[in-house]
Order: structure tokens, then sequence, then C-alpha cells
């Protein structure tokens, strides 16, 4: 209702009040007076000033104009109520594996003498590749994967699978490209996803990437300037001279005059390699970079990660 039409009202119920007042008083002043007061009321009740001010608070005016931002404006948009929605619904979100390996929780589990508990938080990890896969069918143990990247420092993890909730794919291959979800673990100094309650493939038979190629070799074996921050990336390495050879009665173990060991963990190199012979040469050896047993170890994948020089 606007101002006018208010005031309009108002003036008539005056006027009437100020007639019924004068026919029943016998002091035309008391009518006048109990008209003026009637008016004044009325307009204070129903359509003055107190009214309009009341009006323009109360239904439309600045304070609903403010309490608009509250409810559906500008406050509706910011960044508070977005990271309200993330804190309730979205968790973390999706983190890269150096972001995660960065984390104090995660550095914190560093004990190369024990297994430690997994973290209470769980991580997602998202197209990440494949490079070598521990065991097949249904009897994966786990896979080795890696950032898409160039540069690949601190952007290697080993994916445990044995206690996960999760489904493995038991089709899972190199070049796979996946998301996995889980807590971290750090085993005897390897850190691992673990208990995965989350894996899916996103991208099939995809190419796998060449691997990093390390000059020195020193720089990646045990206590190497680089050996922690490749760990779990596909590396190789050339001209390694074998110092022991005797992985049969080795735990799988062959170790070159670097400090570089090899193992047996993805494959059972002795059976192609049975002639070896101290002082013999590789000329390269590919796979990724693990750690057991105290040292650091390159996990050859198949003969062909193994090529002894002629």
């Amino acid at each position: 209702m606007n101002t006018q039409f208010r005031l309009i009202l108002t003036l008539l119920a005056a006027a009437s009040l100020t007639l019924a007042a004068c026919s029943d008083s016998e002091d035309p002043t008391d009518g006048q007076d109990t008209g003026m007061d009637a008016a004044m009321d009325v307009e204070e009740d129903m359509g003055g000033e107190d009214m309009g001010e009341d009006a323009d608070e109360d239904m439309g005016g600045e304070d609903m104009g403010e309490d608009a931002q509250d409810m559906g404006g500008d406050d509706m948009g910011t960044d508070d109520m977005g990271m309200d929605v993330e804190e309730d619904g979205g968790g973390m979100g999706a983190m890269t594996i150096d972001e995660i390996r960065a984390l104090p929780e995660v550095q914190n589990l560093e004990d190369p003498n024990s297994a430690s508990d997994p973290t209470e938080e769980s991580y997602t990890i998202e197209d990440v590749v494949v490079t070598a896969v521990n065991g097949s069918g249904d009897n994966i143990r786990g896979a080795w994967v890696q950032e898409q990247s160039e540069d690949l420092k601190n952007k290697g993890l080993y994916l445990f699978f044995q206690g996960s909730s999760a489904t493995i794919p038991s089709d899972l291959s190199r070049g796979d490209v996946l998301t996995a979800t889980g807590p971290m673990l750090q085993y005897f100094g390897l850190l691992e996803m673990t208990n995965l309650t989350d894996i899916e493939i996103t991208t099939q038979d995809g190419p796998v990437p060449n691997p990093v190629v390390i000059s020195d070799a020193s720089t990646i074996v045990t206590g190497g300037a680089d050996a922690e921050a490749y760990e779990g990336v596909f590396i190789e390495v050339s001209n390694q001279t074998v110092d022991t050879w005797d992985p049969a009665n080795n735990n799988g173990e062959a170790t070159f005059d670097s400090g570089l060991y090899i193992d047996t963990d993805l494959y059972n190199y002795p059976d192609d390699f049975s002639n070896v012979m101290t002082d013999d040469v590789f000329s390269t050896i590919r796979g990724p970079l693990s750690f057991s047993f105290s040292n650091r170890r390159i996990l050859p994948r198949e003969q062909s990660d193994l090529v002894l020089a002629e």
C-alpha cells in the first residue's frame, strides 16, 4: 500500500471520528480534540511515518535487503559457504602423490625398522598411471603407480591391495590410469597406500611411461641424494657391474658395485640369468624403485628390464 493511499484513509478515518465526536459532545472542541487524537493514533498505527519506516524495515526496506544478503544475496555465494559445503560433503578432495608425501602426518610415519599403523585420514589420488603390477588375476597383491608428469620426483607410490575393501580389478595392467582412495602406511621404510576403499580404472591399456633415466646410480641407492625422491618411480640405470649374484640363496637379491640392489618381487630373473657371474655388466636395468630389508632396490618386471652387455 503506497504512502498517498494510506494518507487518504487516515484523513477519512479522522474526519469520521471527528463528526461522530461532535454529534455526541456538548463542546465542539472536545470532539475536534478527540478526532485529532484518533487521527494521529490511526496514522501512527496504520499508515504514518512510523508505519512507513516499520514497513520498510520489517517487510521490504533496507534491513530486509541486508537480511537478503544473509539468506540469499552476496553472502550466499561467498567462499565461506563454498568451504562449508566442501567440508560437510566433499572431504579433502584429490591430491597429487607429492602433496600427500609432503604432509607432516605422512612424513612422521618414517620408521625403517617397523610397520606403522595406517593414517586416520584417507587420501585420494587421481589419474595416476600403472607402471608395474605385483601378481596377476585374482592374486594381484599391489601395483606401482606414478603421476603423469615430466618431473617425477616424489610422484611415485606403491598401492598395497591385500586387506582392501575395494574390489581390485583382476585385469589391472601396465598403462592403466586409475583413481584410488585409502590411508597411508609406512612399511619398513616403504610408503604405501593401503586398505583401499575405492579403486577405479579410468583408462585401460594406455601407453606405459618411459623410465626416468638416472645417469648416476649412486644418487638412488641406499642413502643416495635422490633415493627418497624417486621411490615408487619407474627408473632406468646403465652399466652396472655385478658384485654378488646368488639370488636363489639370498632372498632373490643381487648387488652391484654402485651399491644398487635388485630382487625378485616382480620377476624371477634368476630363471633367465642363471649364468651371470661377478664382474659381469648389465648395460640396462629398469623397474620401479622400492625399499625393503633396509636397502633401496630396483624391481625388474620382465626379462627385457635386464640387459647384459655384450
